[in-house]
């Protein structure tokens, strides 16, 4: 068993696995396709936060910032 920081642990191959880093930075063009996905696609946040390896909270955000803004920067 392998013990994580942070609590939890898992067993099998997936506890070799590094997590995800929280919070790191996105570059534009990634936030972008993630929009582009949701709003052209019709695809939703949670699919193309999996398709894009970030969190659907994030995807979530920079639609709303987009449908306020025009823009996905910070």
């Amino acid at each position: 068993m392998t013990v994580r920081p942070g609590g939890g642990s898992k067993d099998g191959p997936e506890a070799a696995l590094p997590r995800p880093r929280m919070g790191r930075a996105v570059n534009a063009e990634l936030r972008g396709m993630a929009v582009v996905a949701v709003l052209q696609e019709g695809m939703t946040a949670a699919a193309a936060a999996r398709r894009f390896g970030v969190s659907d909270r994030a995807v979530s955000g920079w639609v709303r910032r987009f449908r306020e803004h025009g823009h996905v920067r910070p």
